[in-house]
């Protein structure tokens, strides 16, 4: 259940919480566990979820967040459903490390453009390059709604230097996926897609609508 309307939230100029749960995903301490897979939408969390061994919880925020809690082998797993963008990312990382304690893992599990060979359609690739970040810089197009002609100023996008990944968590995922996949025989005889598993670079390209690319 959402927050009421008249709920009070302290700390403002920090991480604000209210009645204990904070702003964007309605959660509290014990609310979310510390193995997290991230994805896009809720349907693809309800997917995920699907394969727990049993669903302990879930909480839908007012601002779009759904989060599912469960056991999977014996592990406390959550799935989380957050949107596109880096926004809902930072929102994200933010406050479900603020309601946890210890060393948390987290995963995203999604879909996106690919610019290389290696990342064809059907391709599955785990970001052990890390993830970059691209910006388009309104000012480079001012020309567009300017009489100026010289009003255009700057690069027409800015590039983030590249966020290294886990070199751990990388490895264990690759190889991970590599086993299960390779365990379908449907994907073993239709090996069209190329690859099973490929490793590359996250690119998130915020132009006005979001995308992500892989880099080889």
């Amino acid at each position: 259940m959402s927050k009421p309307a008249s709920a009070v939230y302290s700390n403002p100029n920090g991480m604000p919480f209210a009645d204990g749960k904070n702003l964007h995903m309605d959660l509290g301490k014990g609310d979310i566990n510390n193995r997290i897979v991230t994805v896009g939408t809720q349907s693809r969390a309800e997917k995920i979820a699907a394969h727990f061994d049993k669903e302990t919880s879930r909480i839908s925020s007012g601002r779009g967040f759904l989060t599912i809690n469960g056991e999977y082998q014996g592990v406390a797993v959550s799935v989380v459903a957050i949107g596109m963008g880096p926004s809902m990312m930072d929102f994200f990382v933010r406050e479900a490390r603020a309601v946890t304690d210890g060393t948390m893992v987290c995963a995203r599990f999604g879909t996106c453009g690919g610019i290389t060979e290696k990342a064809i359609v059907g391709s599955v690739v785990v970001a052990s390059g890390g993830s970059g970040y691209a910006s388009r810089n309104p000012d480079a197009f001012a020309h567009n709604y300017s009489d100026d002609a010289e009003a255009s100023a700057g690069p027409k996008y800015h590039m983030a230097r590249v966020a290294p990944a886990d070199s751990r968590l990388s490895e264990a995922l690759e190889a991970e996926l590599a086993r299960a996949l390779h365990a379908d025989e449907l994907l073993m005889q239709d090996r069209s897609h190329g690859d099973l598993v490929s490793c590359g670079t996250n690119v998130t390209v915020r132009t006005g609508l979001h995308c992500c690319l892989w880099l080889g």
